[in-house]
């Protein structure tokens, strides 16, 4: 599990009982430095398929 910097929401129903955010994200922002690059590299590819993802999921559910 990975979690940003700051992350905006912009659709507030996709929070659930328990005030956890199930959607994806409008949003994600790491802050770099040089002291965090290696944690931030990997994190930032795992967004990249996260977001992939939805969007696949995404079109296969509007088709």
């Amino acid at each position: 599990m990975v979690q940003p910097d700051i992350v905006i929401i912009c659709d507030e129903d996709k929070v659930n009982e328990y005030g956890r955010y199930e959607g994806t994200p409008t949003l994600i922002v790491e802050v770099l430095s040089p002291t965090t690059k290696g944690k931030t590299w990997p994190k930032l590819q795992l967004y990249k398929l996260f977001i992939k993802t939805a969007q696949l999921n995404r079109r296969c559910l509007t088709a």
